[in-house]
């Protein structure tokens, strides 16, 4: 898809340097620091814009029509690719940096995305909604998680097979 920018974020001499289709773009220890609720918006040039996430949170994106979200881990491996994902939804922790790549004058919303109307304020929060981006936690019913109630036997068992991705069929091919 040579149509679709190219982008490339790594670490140089100890520097994260962002690169689009090998053009130095921005030294990213000198990105900007992205709240929840912040807004990118791609200036009159086509400068793309990026910043280094301020926060910890399962966030919803709005993405401009033709436009693309690219998410590093600070570890600078690619946490998530609009182009790539069937959900504009996804985990990002602190630190992480947040590309958005479109044409002038498109936006690119960050908002907070809220899976469980029950986690707000609890302890696990922050596990819950990873585990949660990954489809690994399913709520039980009403957007709820109920994340103080006792797992059962089996809901762990599913649990475990969700996390790994291993199958009974997986199971029963390995003698296990």
């Amino acid at each position: 898809m040579r149509d679709q920018y190219e982008v490339l974020l790594q670490n140089i001499e100890g520097e994260g340097l962002l690169y689009n289709y090998g053009n130095y773009y921005s030294d990213a220890s000198k990105l900007p620091i992205l709240l929840k609720e912040d807004t990118l918006k791609i200036g009159y040039k086509d400068e793309n814009r990026a910043g280094i996430a301020g926060f910890s949170d399962l966030v919803d994106f709005s993405i401009a029509k033709g436009g693309r979200i690219l998410v590093f881990s600070h570890e600078l491996s690619l946490a998530y690719d609009s182009l790539m994902s069937d959900s504009s939804k996804t985990y990002v922790e602190k630190g992480a940096y947040i590309s958005a790549i479109g044409k002038s004058g498109d936006t690119f919303k960050i908002t907070n995305y809220e899976r469980f109307k029950d986690i707000t304020g609890h302890w696990a929060k922050d596990s819950i909604n990873q585990l949660a981006s990954a489809n690994i936690l399913m709520e039980t019913e009403n957007d709820l998680y109920q994340p103080d109630k006792n797992m059962m036997g089996l809901d762990f068992l599913i649990f475990l097979q969700r996390a790994t991705g291993i199958t009974l069929d997986d199971l029963t091919a390995s003698g296990e």
